[in-house]
C-alpha cells in the first residue's frame, strides 16, 4: 500500500473523510500510522463510509 508522505496529522485526519475515495487512505492509515488520533479518525471514517454506502444501496431503490 502506498502511504501519504506528510507529517501533518490534521491533513491526514481530513483526507480520510473525502467522499467516495476516503476509505482508501483510511485503510492505509489504520495499518501504517502510529498516531492514535489519526487511526481513530480512520476507523471512524471507515464506519461512516460503510453506513453511507449501505443507506445508498437500500434507500435509493426504495425511493424509485
Amino acid at each position: 500500500m502506498a502511504s501519504v508522505q506528510t507529517t501533518d496529522p490534521q491533513l491526514k485526519k481530513a483526507l480520510v473523510y473525502i467522499p467516495f475515495f476516503g476509505w482508501i487512505p483510511a485503510l492505509a492509515f489504520i495499518f501504517s500510522e502510529k498516531d492514535e488520533q489519526v487511526r481513530w479518525h480512520s476507523a471512524q471514517s471507515l464506519v461512516l463510509h460503510v453506513v453511507v454506502t449501505g443507506v445508498y444501496m437500500v434507500a435509493l431503490p426504495l425511493l424509485r
